[in-house]
């Protein structure tokens, strides 16, 4: 509810900090609107940066796209099945699969983007974070007709060296500093009050 209300802006960030449900809600509500017909598919892009890295870089993954994406694919099929399974859905885990396996979920990578349109899509652009203001800037302008863009991440948890040393601006910083006063967007926060995933981690942030 705090999330997503009647009057909700089109499009919308989400800050909050680990285990708030940033990406199990926004999901969620993709689901929602691809059930509801409102898109034709929810478009994911995925972070590559690895911890202390310097840029957005695919070199660490082998083999082709499909290889590449497996991981993220993975991580998102268990998050989709829990979501059908809080559903009342009794075959959660394969209807997510399904949903994957089907194109009704894309991946894409930023280091691809760029040329591309995404109409009658919801775009997911998840660990925002680690994005540079400039990446952001290329993903924003990907919206097409009847798309809706839902940016979450949690500045704390930046890996890239560039922005961490502050050589780079964060984009997910700037999109919020720019973009706020836009009536067509929104911004929500999580505070460490609202982690759900496990008390513990309310602790372990807190040392």
């Amino acid at each position: 509810d705090k999330m997503y209300d009647s009057n909700m802006p089109r499009n919308r960030i989400v800050f909050g900090a680990p285990g708030t449900g940033k990406s199990y809600i926004s999901l969620a509500f993709a689901l929602k609107e691809l059930k509801e017909c409102k898109y034709s598919s929810i478009v994911m892009i995925v972070s590559t940066a690895p911890a202390g890295g310097i840029d957005l870089n695919l070199g660490y993954l082998k083999g082709d796209f499909e290889d590449k994406t497996r991981p993220f694919k993975e991580c998102d099929e268990e998050t989709i099945a829990k979501i059908l399974k809080n559903s009342g859905n009794s075959d959660s885990q394969m209807m997510a699969k399904n949903l994957i396996n089907g194109g009704y979920i894309r991946y894409e990578f930023i280091n691809y983007v760029l040329g591309k349109t995404f109409d009658d899509s919801l775009i997911l652009v998840n660990e925002a974070e680690q994005y540079t203001k400039e990446n952001m800037k290329l993903l924003l302008t990907r919206l097409g007709e009847n798309s809706k863009v839902i940016i979450t991440g949690d500045c704390e948890q930046v890996n890239r060296r560039d922005i961490v040393n502050k050589k780079s601006e964060c984009g997910l910083a700037y999109a919020a500093s720019h973009l706020e006063s836009l009536p067509e967007v929104g911004i929500t926060e999580f505070t460490r009050e609202e982690i759900v995933r496990n008390p513990l981690i309310t602790k372990i942030l807190d040392n």
